[in-house]
């Protein structure tokens, strides 16, 4: 691995992915290829209006998300949460989760895991939906 003493990710530097014909986007930035940190990882993820993603889990790691543009509701263990521009959102290990965006704009966010999850961590089978996110 290279040594880093800190450094710009920039879009280019890290692959986008789309998934359901472009309704969820993402780009994994904050990785230890990218960064050379292994403690966290994160990145850009992208809804489009009104689309509600697969539902998730991760037993192992925590996800953080801090919402950058649009509304939404969270589902946490079926319990609805508002989140909105400018909201930092707390998923623990271990906690169903799915997002329904807004109808009126795209949501926009961070996502952050720790410990670091690789691009697509693995879910326990059964429940939660493998989704394919392909090279845009």
């Amino acid at each position: 691995m290279t040594e880093f003493s800190g450094r710009v990710v920039r879009p280019k530097d890290a692959p986008l992915f789309t998934a359901r014909g472009g309704e969820q986007v993402f780009r994994s930035t904050l990785t230890a290829e990218t960064t050379g940190i292994t403690a966290v990882s994160g990145g850009w993820y992208r809804v489009a209006p009104g689309v509600t993603n697969h539902l998730d889990m991760h037993p192992d790691r925590d996800e953080i998300y801090f919402i950058h543009r649009g509304t939404a509701t969270i589902f946490m263990d079926g319990q609805p949460m508002a989140m909105a521009a400018g909201d930092t959102v707390v998923v623990p290990h271990g906690v169903d989760h799915y997002i329904t965006a807004g109808p009126e704009e795209a949501l926009e966010l961070f996502y952050l895991f720790a410990p670091a999850a690789a691009p697509h961590p693995e879910r326990p089978a059964g429940k939660y939906p493998v989704v394919e996110f392909k090279p845009a």
